[in-house]
């Protein structure tokens, strides 16, 4: 996966044409040329890969304290059951741990390429 932003102003938040240089816009600074002037970062590339590591593990330990609380409300709620061995219970949480860890980075992901962040900091620097 690719992320584009704006070579004028680095927003992420430009409108893309699927076509070879075809048309693009930044929604932040108007600025308008064509796809192969946008700054690109590819979805593969190594820093962005630690990075997002070294965030995951970051949440991961933010959540870790929270298993206990975790595990009575997926009880309460019927999706495990507290008759398990105790090793089937903590390898249930884990799994939860790990995709509850997961859903927040690409929520953490999805706003950072959302136009609302994108204005929000334009707001702020022009305030």
């Amino acid at each position: 996966m690719n992320i584009y932003a704006c070579p004028k102003c680095g927003s992420p938040a430009v409108n893309v044409s699927q076509l070879d240089k075809g048309p693009a816009d930044c929604e932040v600074c108007k600025w308008k040329g064509t796809s192969d002037q946008l700054l690109i970062q590819k979805g593969e590339d190594e820093q962005v890969k630690k990075q997002m590591d070294a965030l995951f593990i970051d949440i991961a330990k933010w959540l870790k304290p929270q298993y206990p609380e975790m595990m009575k409300i997926l009880t309460r709620h019927g999706v495990i059951d507290p008759n398990w061995e105790q090793k089937h219970l903590i390898h249930a949480v884990t799994l939860f741990g790990k995709a509850i860890t997961k859903g927040v980075l690409e929520g953490i992901t999805s706003v950072m390429r959302s136009k609302e962040l994108t204005e929000v900091v334009r707001y702020k620097n022009v305030s």
